[in-house]
Formats: structure tokens, sequence, C-alpha cells
């Protein structure tokens, strides 16, 4: 190892300032000691970090090493899932719905398919209620769930992710910042909000008088209301004439 020309009482005070703090930069390291009058260049400070593992933060790394081997892979569904068959995907997503000033999490889960929907409001978005509306949609819908499709949220993680495998369903993951590959879901979010929930001026901000607005919403989506994306019928028609011939596609 070449021996450094930088004078040995600078490069003990560099030794101190990082040892009193590993995640102090180089960077910073030099803004410090040129505050100090003391002139020494980044390089310099780099090479003498580098000399002395002590003085080299990989705790971080260890933590984050560790964190990935914990991690949930991130698979993404093919894009033909979504026209393959009724309950083929399932799209799950959330948004925060206010009542009166006060935040309600609306899930809402969609068939890809035949636009087979349902929503449940919870006093909050953890990844325990996310795995208890699951359990409601798997209730809920006249067939099987084949597989879901979710954002990369927390509330999607642990509990909801351990469900999905206890269940045997398939727990595909958007590309984050994508909201566009959950899109039927987040249409579905728009046709609660700006069809149902925008009018129900005398909604009180209580749970369970927000989910009996949801049961009469989900009522009203499914069997009352026409969708264009289905050639104007109801996704309870849509699900009906479908199984009626033995799940097989059939011209619309």
């Amino acid at each position: 190892m070449r021996e450094m020309t930088t004078p040995l009482w600078i490069r003990n005070k560099v030794y101190e300032v990082r040892k009193a703090d590993p995640e102090k930069s180089k960077y910073e390291i030099q803004k410090e000691l040129k505050d100090l009058g003391i002139e020494v260049g980044q390089t310099a400070i780099g090479k003498i970090i580098k000399r002395h593992p002590e003085l080299q933060n990989i705790q971080h790394k260890k933590n984050l090493k560790k964190h990935r081997n914990h991690a949930i892979a991130r698979i993404k569904a093919a894009f033909e899932l979504r026209e393959k068959e009724i309950g083929s995907l399932v799209q799950i997503d959330t948004k925060h719905l206010y009542i009166l000033g006060v935040r309600f999490y609306l899930f809402v889960a969609i068939d890809s398919k035949s636009r087979y929907g349902f929503v449940w409001a919870y006093k909050n978005g953890s990844s325990l209620n996310a795995a208890d509306f699951l359990f409601k949609v798997i209730d809920y819908f006249p067939f099987n769930i084949q597989a879901v499709n979710t954002d990369n949220g927390s509330e999607y993680l642990l509990n909801f992710h351990k469900t999905c495998e206890k269940l045997s369903i398939p727990h595909y993951f958007t590309t984050p910042h994508t909201p566009k590959m959950n899109g039927r879901a987040e249409r579905l979010i728009q046709t609660a909000e700006y069809e149902f929930f925008n009018y129900q001026y005398d909604l009180l901000a209580e749970i369970d008088e927000i989910n009996k607005r949801c049961e009469l919403f989900n009522d009203k989506y499914n069997n009352k209301r026409y969708h264009r994306a289905i050639s104007y019928r109801t996704p309870t028609e849509f699900v009906m004439l479908y199984l009626q011939k033995g799940g097989q596609p059939f011209s619309i």
C-alpha cells in the first residue's frame, strides 16, 4: 500500500471526525475541517476511510441485506390474465375516504373480466384489515378468485400476503408509481366516489353507517348499473351468462 502524503496529524483528525459519526460523508468531513482551517481533499479523506475498516459504515448495508432477505417477491401479472376468464385476476386497491373530516379507508376489489365489484370501509389501512377484506371479497363474489393484483402498499404485505399464500391465491404486484396496472380498481374507486359517496349528504362518520352505504353501492354497482365495457350489461348479468355457457367466452 502506497504511503499517503497527507500529514499524519490531518489523517488523525479525519479519523476522529469519522469515528465520532460514521454517517458523515467525505464531503461533510471536508467542510467541517475547512471550517477549522484545515485544507484536505475529498479523495484523501476517502482513502483514509477505506484504509480503516472500523470507519466504514456497513451497518446500514447489513440491515438492507437483511430486509431484502425477508422481502416479498414482486411478481407481475401477465397481461392476458385480465381477460382470460372470470376470476382469473381480481384487482384490489385502497382509497382514503373522508366523512365530516374523519379519514376512513375504502378497500375496493373488481374482477378484471366481468367488472364484478365490491367495496368495504375500515378505520385504518392495516394488513389485518386488508386480509379481512380479502375474505369478504371471497364470500361476496359468486365465482372463485384465481389471483389478485395489488399495488405495493404496506397493507398488502404481511397478513394480506400470508392469507393469499394460505388460500393458494397468487398475489401479483403492480410496478411502483404505475396505477394504470390496476386501472380497473382505480376506475371503481372513481365510480364509488363520483356516482355515490359524493351524494351521501346525511352520512355520519361512523364505520357501521358507512358500510351500510357500501352494501347499497355494491348492490347498485353489480345489479343495476350498466357497464359500457361489457356491452351495457350489469356485472351480475354478465357473470350469469358466462357461467351458463360453461365459463367459455361468448360473443356480446
